[in-house]
């Protein structure tokens, strides 16, 4: 028998709705990470005492072959610029972590996919597994001190 949508009766029970939590639901996440950029893409720099900082990427380099797209824009509306693609996302499937990785990899630089185990727990629980730690944590150290102290 076939009922269209409109012969259908639209109930609203009364009572809520119970869906039961599945702490097994995607226990795998990835990432990726840029382990080398190619030559020239990025620059060190100096303090004037002489002092070293954290190598940057350099904002004039392009990869081989790389053309800008005049339609392409930066969230500044700048165009032309090429920027490296984001790698800070976590990703729930290892097949769109390893298109990034390619992506990335496409540009010169080589990268490797991560992968964690996640452990999904409520809020609540986690909050109170954090505390334990903390307080066993501070239990020790106040036992460490009363130990020097009945020694000396």
């Amino acid at each position: 028998m076939t009922v269209s949508h409109n012969e259908l009766t639209r109930l609203i029970p009364s009572e809520t709705l119970e869906i039961p939590w599945n702490p097994v639901d995607r226990t795998r996440l990835y990432r990726v990470h840029i382990t080398s950029y190619p030559a020239g893409s990025w620059a060190k720099y100096e303090f004037p005492d002489g002092t070293g900082c954290d190598p940057t990427l350099s904002t004039s380099w392009t990869p081989e072959g790389w053309d800008s797209d005049p339609r392409s824009k930066d969230r500044d509306g700048n165009t032309g610029d090429f920027w490296w693609p984001s790698t800070s996302r976590t990703y729930a499937s290892r097949s769109a972590a390893q298109e990034r990785a390619a992506l990335v990899e496409s540009y010169g630089a080589t990268a490797i996919v991560l992968e964690t185990a996640a452990a999904w727990v409520p809020l609540e629980e986690a909050t109170a597994n954090r505390k334990k730690v903390r307080d066993q944590a501070r239990i020790q150290k106040l036992q460490s001190k009363i130990d020097q102290i009945k020694q000396a």
